[in-house]
């Protein structure tokens, strides 16, 4: 039930309203996703390997350098030792990956025709599953999103290098 008042709260609202975002409104969904997607409590399929990650960074003798050579990707071991550095936890780890997410789902639609229209269209999978689930992947997907943008406005430079940044967060987000 509480992930349907999300989504029943922004069906009323794009029935009252189709045009444009303003800023205000931006930011007000932005933090409202924000909260949503960052605050949860043991929701998403990794959950419990992204709490595991972020204490095993924060081990003696954990550096960068020993996390890529892990594997993992270069954004998501920086922010995982920002996390453990500082005790933020996993939930230091969910707010900075949310916040990455939430705003560029925001961005993307705020540049549709029907902003509102596109939250909804993304709500049940690309918001409840994906940026609740998988959080690496949600924040490439975010920034993607910004890209895609670019891509509209024939800005060329800025979506290649959209791509690269969002790499450094997943390495799929390459292909």
């Amino acid at each position: 039930m509480t992930y349907l008042i999300p989504y029943i709260f922004l069906v009323f609202l794009s029935i009252r309203n189709n045009r444009k975002f303003s800023n205000l409104t931006s930011i007000f969904i932005w933090i409202l996703l924000f909260i949503f997607i960052g605050f949860r409590f043991e929701v998403g399929a990794d959950w419990f390997n992204y709490k595991t990650s972020i204490e095993r960074a924060g081990a003696p003798g954990v550096n960068f350098t020993l996390l890529l050579l892990r594997g993992l990707s270069p954004a998501y071991a920086y922010i995982l030792l920002i996390c453990a550095k500082y005790k933020w936890g996993i939930y230091g780890f969910n707010i900075i990956n949310a916040g990455i997410f939430s705003g560029g789902l925001v961005y993307f639609c705020s540049k549709l025709k029907n902003p509102l229209l596109g939250l909804i269209a993304s709500y049940p999978y690309l918001i409840v599953v994906v940026a609740m689930g998988y959080i690496n992947q949600a924040s490439a997907i975010g920034i993607l999103l910004v890209g895609l943008t670019f891509y509209q406005n024939s800005n060329f430079k800025a979506f290649y290098l959209s791509i690269i940044l969002a790499s450094l967060f997943h390495h799929s987000a390459a292909l």
